[in-house]
């Protein structure tokens, strides 16, 4: 069976409409299909809003359980929490060898956090100069860990091309040197809707989202304030109302009527994250599990890295046991 990985941070703890669209709402046929990892990324918090680290746990937590919800099985898959895998930082470090340090500073460029005025680093816990976690984490420690789980394709949607960009030349980059294939090159699986809209035709993001746990009050007032007739068609499709989605994109013409449908079925889709029926304790379980899965997984990585650079010690070579006191 061949692997997924799908990765996800866990700032804003609740999942965006928009993250379930472009990714969420096909993991219960993918985990069919392929042995899938879906990783919660508290690790990339530290880098980009550290002033909020102490509610990471918490708001893993929620993302985790929200995983569970929206139809993961931790019996099929597994469900990942990047601060329990301490393979991954070794990983990414001897992935690192490869990488030109001014490749690197050029990607940092084009992240949200490169561009940031120095208040607004300061009120995010970062320092006014990027530190070279900062810089480095999303190109590496991203990679490391689809590269190391031994993906085959790596899902989401469009904001995860980058992402997928940065592993295929990290995996092409140490198989030249060690001179034989360690890692696979994941392809990209972009979900159906790899780009979806907030309310207002504009990329949902932390400012217009609307989150999958949002009251229903909340989701009417992002429903009436659709005024797109495309952007009302993919909403009604994440809502599983495919007939009137192309029913609305026929006439490019909506109004009240069509609109107590979309809340009807949004609502009705989003009542398992409103309404949850999983405990703290089945997400524990599921993040135990599957983050135990995931580290048996980079171990076995790990070992292979290390042979194709010739480093490994004679404690690990000829399996000499250090004496206990």
């Amino acid at each position: 069976m061949k692997t997924l990985v799908s990765a996800h941070n866990c700032i804003f703890g609740s999942r965006f409409l928009g993250v379930y669209a472009s990714t969420m709402r096909e993991w219960p046929s993918l985990q069919q299909k392929y042995q899938c990892y879906f990783v919660v990324d508290d690790v990339v918090g530290l880098v980009t809003q550290p002033v909020d680290t102490l509610t990471f746990a918490d708001k893993a937590m929620v993302a985790a359980g929200q995983f569970v919800a929206a139809g993961v099985d931790p019996r099929k898959a597994s469900i990942v929490l990047t601060s329990e895998l301490p393979e991954l930082f070794e990983i990414a470090f001897l992935l690192s060898r490869t990488v030109d340090v001014d490749e690197v500073a050029k990607r940092h460029l084009n992240t949200f956090a490169a561009h940031l005025p120095t208040a607004q680093r300061r009120k995010l816990g970062l320092a006014a100069n990027a530190s070279v976690a900062e810089v480095s984490y999303p190109y590496l420690g991203i990679s490391a860990y689809a590269l190391a789980l031994g993906a085959d394709f790596w899902q989401g949607g469009s904001e995860v091309a980058a992402n997928h960009q940065y592993m295929t030349e990290l995996a092409e980059l140490f198989n030249r040197e060690v001179k034989r294939s360690v890692f696979k090159s994941p392809k990209l699986l972009l979900s159906k809707l790899a780009q979806f809209p907030a309310a207002d035709g504009t990329p949902m993001t932390y400012a217009n989202r609307l989150s999958i746990d949002a009251s229903e009050d909340e989701v009417r007032r992002h429903v009436d304030a659709i005024r797109d007739a495309n952007v009302f068609a993919m909403w009604l499709e994440v809502a599983s109302l495919t007939a009137a989605a192309r029913a609305v994109r026929r006439s490019g013409v909506f109004g009240d009527k069509e609109r107590d449908v979309l809340m009807s079925g949004l609502v009705s889709v989003l009542t398992p994250f409103r309404e949850p029926r999983v405990t703290n304790r089945q997400v524990l379980r599921a993040l135990s599990r599957g983050t135990k899965a995931a580290r048996e997984q980079m171990q076995d990585t790990l070992r292979s890295m290390r042979a194709a650079l010739g480093f490994s010690s004679y404690l690990s070579r000829f399996g000499v046991k250090q004496s206990r006191r």
